[in-house]
């Protein structure tokens, strides 16, 4: 059993040898989602299997910008890949997210479900996260 809180150390927790320490590795996909950047993650991840023998899986998260909602269903079906928003913003909103309020995440973050939901053909109940366009939140 791992301890429940431990100060940042090179020490395995717990006395854990080595080769039975897990590694948690995240992978997660930021952007336009299109044919181009479809391809491009699968030839990554195409060979990569876990410990167990399963496939790796990761989050894409959808940024509507000249996205193909078609490869978001196709990542979605097709993947391993569970999928997360990035809220929908204007063009001209570069800067948008250092000052919004919360009611403009709010409706930012409904409008990208939304697109994905009905342009992907994902449900809604599976859209999992959201990511801020510079990380903020």
């Amino acid at each position: 059993k791992l301890p429940d809180c431990r100060c940042l150390s090179s020490n395995i927790p717990g006395s854990i040898p080595p080769d039975q320490t897990p590694q948690f590795v995240v992978l997660s996909m930021q952007g336009t989602s299109d044919e181009y950047n479809t391809k491009m993650y699968q030839d990554v991840v195409q060979d990569l299997k876990n410990p167990n023998g399963c496939p790796v899986s990761g989050t894409w998260f959808v940024y509507d910008h000249i996205t193909d909602y078609r490869t978001v269903n196709n990542i979605y079906n097709n993947n391993n890949v569970e999928i997360g928003v990035m809220p929908m913003l204007e063009e001209s909103d570069i800067f948008w997210e250092d000052e919004a309020i919360y009611g403009d995440w709010m409706s930012g973050i409904e409008s990208a479900k939304s697109a994905v939901a009905f342009l992907g053909n994902v449900p809604r109940s599976e859209i999992r996260g959201l990511r801020g366009h510079h990380q903020i939140l």
